[in-house]
């Protein structure tokens, strides 16, 4: 088994792409208990994709839409339009919306790597209950949760690199890659479960024949160095497509240069990604080569073929926009040594067989107790908003968390000023969640010190016991190591 080294590689060599926050569409109009169960269907299908099982029935996730509107508190009803979602839900097949960014490949021969992770601060060994008072769920937050603004980064500090931004309420990152001849710059979702880099065409259309919205393409009229490679390829997502060619172009991270890069562009793309609103040019996947559904050297194996990195490593520093950090960075080539504590480090095999990121997981801790929950593997992924696991052990850390509720069984409440703290062991070391990150959007909007939707989902039975799937919310830097 190749492991990766356990400190940060040398400054020479190295790329960080700073990670922007990605704004989405958010509907007003849909209550948070709505959204929360959007995302979970995300989720879902994204975690039913990583470890090769079926992905959930649409009834099913239909269903979960259905009961979060039915199970809506009387006095907010009539203000999100409940009888009416209901009676569309009955009549019509509506979107479960919220397109998954990567679909997983077919099965591979098992891939042996190493996972890194560190903190920006030295993790405790037992974390406990936080002694920080809540002032609840972040104004910050609140706002972005409607109006979702892509938050830009703040300038990095490594040479060759570029900042990473933020959408919404933590619900995306995005990193600007330049293209072309002259560079133009290309808003790319940056995700660790696909493997292909792709943008829109200038010729691109969405499925209904119009253009694909208000977006950055590539083509000849724009770029003197683009050249089509006359072979089709497509790709399908959990609630969105598309379809085009491969190309080849300049591709440039920060100062460092792909002169001649293989990859996908759109001529045609579902409404997911083709409206107005969505805040994407493209898709950046980091993950592992077994994914790539263009069967060419992905970004990361190019960078190191050609030289430009001497390991072939990816590793994310997560903003929060709570914390008005714009802090974000995805780097490429080994870890910035600013953006965690030394001594933090902690490495761990990855356990997929599929190309995606997953370590096996020790322990789930409360405030501290050991939940005892033991076998469990997570992937990890930058796509995914909230952590997804097994009912039974969302059950069990729901009920170590003070003040947590469920009506059903299946959908979570939590105080929005929850001071608790979950923590994941990887690698023998407990890796603490910020109780900010527990509690995903209010129950009530105005009222920020009341309940709050969970981030912790285990809304569908997806044919496993032991495999969770974690969200970006564990803190600092998290380290990738391919394999040649």
């Amino acid at each position: 088994m190749e492991t990766a080294h356990a400190h940060p590689a040398p400054t020479p060599g190295r790329v960080a792409i700073p990670i922007r926050r990605l704004a989405g569409h958010a509907d007003p109009s849909l209550h948070p208990t709505v959204v929360t169960a959007q995302h979970a269907n995300r989720a879902h299908k994204r975690l039913a994709k990583f470890i090769g099982r079926s992905v959930p029935d649409v009834q099913d996730l239909v269903s979960n839409i259905h009961r979060a509107v039915t199970n809506l508190p009387p006095g907010l009803q009539k203000r999100y339009n409940r009888d009416v979602i209901l009676k569309l839900l009955a009549s019509t097949k509506i979107s479960t919306h919220l397109g998954e960014n990567a679909g997983a490949g077919a099965s591979a021969a098992p891939v042996q790597a190493s996972l890194t992770s560190s903190t920006s601060s030295p993790p405790n060994a037992t974390p406990a209950v936080s002694t920080t008072p809540s002032d609840g769920f972040s104004p910050a937050d609140a706002a972005a949760s409607v109006n979702n603004p892509l938050t830009p980064a703040n300038a990095v500090s490594l040479t060759h690199s570029i900042g990473l931004g933020i959408e919404g309420n933590d619900i995306g990152y995005v990193g600007d890659v330049m293209i072309g001849t002259p560079p133009r710059s290309f808003r790319m979702l940056m995700d660790s479960g696909s493997s292909d880099l792709w943008v829109g065409s200038e010729f691109c259309s969405n499925n209904g024949g119009s253009n694909c919205g208000n977006h950055t393409f590539l083509g000849p009229n724009s770029s003197s160095s683009f050249k089509l490679l006359s072979k089709t390829w497509s790709i399908t997502y959990g609630s969105g497509h598309v379809t085009g060619e491969l190309a080849q172009d300049i591709v440039m991270f920060g100062d460092l240069t792909l002169p001649s890069h293989m990859f996908g562009v759109a001529h045609n793309e579902s409404n997911d990604f083709a409206a107005d609103d969505i805040p994407l040019d493209g898709i950046l996947g980091l993950g592992k080569k077994e994914l790539t559904t263009q069967n060419v050297a992905t970004v990361l194996d190019s960078m190191y073929q050609s030289g430009l990195i001497q390991q072939s490593i990816v590793s994310y520093k997560i903003p929060r926009l709570a914390d008005q950090k714009n802090d974000g960075e995805i780097t490429l080539g080994g870890m910035d040594p600013a953006k965690y504590a030394s001594g933090s480090v902690v490495t761990f095999p990855n356990v997929n067989t599929q190309g995606f990121w997953e370590g096996a997981i020790g322990a789930f801790k409360v405030d501290g107790r050991d939940l005892g929950l033991v076998n469990r593997t997570g992937v990890l992924d930058t796509g995914t908003t909230l952590l997804v696991g097994p009912p039974a052990d969302v059950k069990a850390i729901h009920a170590a968390i003070p003040g947590s509720k469920s009506s059903d069984g299946v959908d979570w409440i939590i105080p929005c000023t929850t001071t608790s703290v979950l923590s994941l062991n990887f690698g023998g070391q407990d890796w603490a969640i910020d109780a900010r990150d527990l509690a995903f959007l209010p129950i009530d909007p105005d009222v920020p010190r009341g309940d709050c939707t969970s981030a912790i989902s285990g809304t569908l039975p997806f044919g496993g016991e032991t495999e969770w799937l974690v969200s970006a919310a564990l803190p600092g830097p998290t380290r990738m190591p391919d394999v040649h």
